[in-house]
């Protein structure tokens, strides 16, 4: 059989095939052997292995590793002249398991990430990439300790994958709690007098102040059509607050469906007046159910909203507002935020 090796570039010079009667197999470059280079090329005169209408002197190449398809080494027939006599093509036998140790020498060198999508490829590729040993070796650089007392059954691919990209937020489920059920009582008092008491439904508090008065500031406008979820209520007729005594506020809650009670509030102080924004504002700590034992410094906030007067000694009041800006910005999170109170 004559046998010539022609001198072109070679694509890949850490990849060699080995020469043995034209039956190539995948092999190192420091294996004994005679050595081909992949992607150069070979004359053939006559070999028993080939069809009888390739025995003819013709160039075959040999593809890439990433042209190999169902475990076979694809060759195409070349005249001498360089053009492409027709898609004569033929197939040698190539064993299933050389590619697969070739795959199990380049997997470790690769990402975790990497490996995750080499799984897509094939599903010789998915077999191969599944294999414990390359996940734990991920696994051993960012979790050494899990490595060196691993929990029974501990599957290190699902534990890289699971734990290795950041968290993305969970959406908050729907609430069990509705405002259709809720009812409010607020009550407030200057000093020891009365001045201000209702029971408002909890569809009311959700839909805010609808008819709002004339002249009301633009920077408490801005506030109230902020995107800040607040409850806000209208107070009719207003009323006055005396400045220079102390006004306090309660705020209770019920449910109808389950008949129970919780505190919001409990004679909380409304200790700042803020002229420039044109709220007064009172807070108190939430108390919750000893089946939430780990939440706590949550606080609810009640505002008196009033509007510009030129009298120094009262304020006049046209709205209430209610929010749990600390730890609510939605619906949801305050419907939430109540079902966890400490229901009597």
């Amino acid at each position: 059989m004559e046998t010539e090796i022609s001198r072109r570039p070679v694509a890949n010079p850490q990849i060699y095939c080995n020469v043995n009667d034209l039956g190539l197999k995948l092999t190192s470059a420091r294996d004994s052997g005679f050595l081909l280079p992949l992607c150069s090329s070979i004359s053939v005169s006559s070999s028993p292995l080939l069809p009888a209408d390739a025995r003819s002197p013709s160039i075959y190449r040999c593809r890439p590793p990433q042209c190999i398809s169902t475990g076979r080494f694809r060759y195409e027939k070349f005249p001498r002249d360089g053009v492409s006599t027709g898609n004569c093509k033929f197939f040698k036998i190539f064993s299933d398991w050389s590619y697969g140790e070739v795959l199990k020498a380049v997997f470790p060198l690769l990402k975790g990430e990497d490996l995750a999508s080499c799984m897509l490829v094939s599903r010789q590729w998915r077999e191969i990439a599944r294999d414990e040993y390359f996940w734990k070796c991920f696994c051993a650089k960012r979790w050494p300790s899990i490595c060196e007392r691993p929990p029974p059954n501990l599957s290190y691919r699902l534990l890289y994958q699971t734990f290795s990209k950041p968290q993305t937020p969970q959406p908050l489920l729907p609430p069990k709690l509705s405002f259709e059920v809720l009812e409010f009582y607020i009550d407030l008092w200057a000093e020891q007098t009365l001045i201000f008491s209702a029971a408002i439904s909890g569809l009311n508090l959700r839909s805010g102040v609808k008819n709002r008065p004339q002249g009301i500031p633009e920077v408490l406008k801005a506030h109230l059509d902020g995107p800040d979820y607040k409850m806000t209520v209208e107070v009719e007729p207003s009323f006055t607050v005396p400045l220079g005594q102390n006004v306090t506020v309660s705020v209770l809650v019920s449910r109808c469906d389950t008949n129970k009670i919780a505190c919001i509030l409990n004679r909380a102080l409304f200790d700042y007046i803020d002229r420039n924004s044109f709220r007064a504002l009172a807070y108190d700590y939430l108390n919750f159910s000893p089946a939430h034992p780990f939440i706590s410094g949550i606080r609810a906030w009640v505002s008196l909203l009033f509007l510009e007067v030129n009298n120094d000694n009262i304020i006049d009041i046209f709205g209430i507002e209610i929010d749990f800006c600390d730890a609510a910005s939605s619906e949801n999170e305050v419907l939430w935020l109540l079902d966890m109170l400490d229901w009597k």
